[in-house]
């Protein structure tokens, strides 16, 4: 999921973390000698003593369906959330 797969992920998660106005989202570069990819931080303001949901999804190879699985149920995990 590199070069223009990478940006279409990140350009639809993106609009649908910002339409719902709850999501604030932080782009990290990680640079390694094979080349930088980057992290992703989708998060909602964190209330204190409230439980925290996390959910990690990871490219490894050609496999993006953990990526493409959050595109799918976005709304129901910040419904959720």
């Amino acid at each position: 999921m590199k070069g223009q797969n990478t940006k279409f992920f990140f350009d639809q998660l993106s609009a649908k973390a910002l339409k719902t106005g709850l999501v604030f989202i932080t782009k990290k570069e990680l640079a390694y000698k094979c080349g930088a990819y980057y992290l992703w931080r989708l998060a909602t303001e964190i209330k204190t003593g409230q439980p925290v949901l996390l959910i990690r999804a990871g490219i490894h190879g050609d496999e993006i369906a953990g990526p493409l699985s959050i595109l799918e149920y976005f709304e129901e995990i910040i419904e959720y959330g």
